[in-house]
């Protein structure tokens, strides 16, 4: 390296903290540019979004349904602001913990530049990266309105499920919100684990390529990822409330293979994770990384195996040789609830006395009739051809041979 280079190379990247970078830093100029632009786009953004609510209101009030349109409204901005501030304090919270317990010290794998420069602009950058992510988690929140409502104004529908027993309001009213809200946490802790990973990356020194983190950081670290692991756990237990909305079977709901199959492999997977969670503590205390990864390993084929291949294998060579019978009784709860649902099984039959056998006078009081009579009606025959192929054809006939008989008395 040249003089020029080496002296170039020392101005930006010295060596040590004692040396100072020659330049100084003029940021408040840059700064006022910065805030001015983003004021500017907030501006538009908010008069934008102004536009669309005002003219919904107009639309809602002209037809007399504005305090419908006023609920709304205010749900959603009750949602976005308790979703973000929510968000905002779960993330600071944790990058005040990576900021506490990162170590202190300025044996940094970085050159003292770098973290000069990154140590100037944190503040300002996590302060404008947490408004961004509030203001994201808090539109994807408010974007659930509807299912928020639902939830908190939920009703009974007096009726039960015939596979797991429950209140049919609880699939209608609370299930949804149950995802909602464990995808929504599950997605916070994980950008909230990434932000915290960044603070200890930037704050530790490498040697050999090994991170030596310390016991506080680890047990930081690995509550996120036994929550992320909770979470985990949790979206399988709903999983399970989720079969009566099925498309395996042969109609819509759980099935033969769901019932049989998918349930036990759900169970299964939920003590996986429950397992992971007990060995990531049991890592965090005594530093024992085998079994740990003993248990992610298992998890990951139990996943594979239990939770896919088991349920397919179950569905084509269990249920699909013999799916008439394998899959009547769920045949039969699909026809109730429907009936249910479209309020059939109210309906009054009142038997409507037909002769068999007209007389000779009927004939001859509808003559025309009995001279244009249809041999059937197209559809209640259509209706009945495809109700006869909707289970399944097992077998295939490739070809009819045809065979002759001689008579030798013609």
């Amino acid at each position: 390296m040249n003089s020029f280079d080496y002296h170039k190379w020392q101005r930006w990247f010295p060596e040590s903290a004692d040396e100072r970078p020659v330049q100084p830093v003029r940021r408040g100029r840059s700064t006022k540019i910065i805030l001015v632009v983003a004021a500017v786009l907030a501006l538009f953004i908010v008069l934008g979004i102004s536009k669309g609510f005002y003219t919904e209101w107009l639309w809602f009030s002209s037809l007399g349904y504005g305090s419908v349109y006023t609920t709304i409204l205010k749900t959603r901005v009750l949602i976005f602001f308790a979703a973000a501030i929510i968000f905002c304090i779960l993330f600071l919270g944790n990058l005040a913990l990576a900021i506490r317990f990162a170590p202190k010290t300025e044996a940094h794998f970085w050159p003292w530049a770098i973290m000069g420069r990154l140590q100037r602009t944190s503040k300002l950058g996590i302060i404008m990266g947490t408004a961004v992510l509030s203001l994201i988690f808090g539109l994807v929140a408010q974007g659930n309105w509807e299912v928020v409502l639902r939830f908190f104004n939920a009703q009974p529908f007096g009726i039960t499920d015939p596979v797991f027993h429950r209140e049919v309001g609880f699939y209608v009213f609370s299930l949804p919100f149950l995802h909602l809200l464990r995808g929504w946490f599950l997605a916070a802790l994980i950008v909230s684990l990434i932000g915290s990973g960044v603070v200890y990356f930037l704050s530790y020194s490498v040697q050999r390529l090994r991170f030596d983190f310390a016991r506080p950081v680890l047990a930081h670290v690995g509550g996120l990822v036994i929550a992320i692991l909770g979470l985990f756990a949790w979206g399988y237990w709903l999983g399970i409330w989720e079969l009566v909305f099925s498309t395996r079977g042969v109609v819509f709901g759980a099935g033969y293979a769901d019932m049989h199959a998918k349930l036990p492999a759900q169970w299964i997977l939920l003590a996986v994770v429950l397992i992971c969670m007990a060995l990531l503590v049991v890592y965090i205390v005594r530093r024992n990384r085998r079994w740990l990864y003993y248990g992610i390993g298992g998890w990951i084929v139990a996943a594979i195996i239990v939770g896919g291949i088991f349920p397919s294998a179950v569905q084509r060579f269990q249920v699909e040789p013999n799916e008439l019978v394998r899959e009547t009784p769920y045949i039969e709860y699909n026809i109730q609830f429907t009936r249910e649902a479209f309020a059939l099984s109210r309906v009054e039959e009142q038997p409507f006395p037909a002769e068999e056998s007209p007389s000779s006078q009927d004939i001859a009081q509808n003559e025309v009739t009995i001279n244009n009579i249809r041999l059937w009606d197209h559809r209640p025959l259509k209706d009945t051809y495809n109700h006869i192929q909707a289970i399944r054809l097992y077998y295939d006939f490739n070809d009819v041979d045809v065979d002759r008989r001689a008579n030798s008395g013609l």
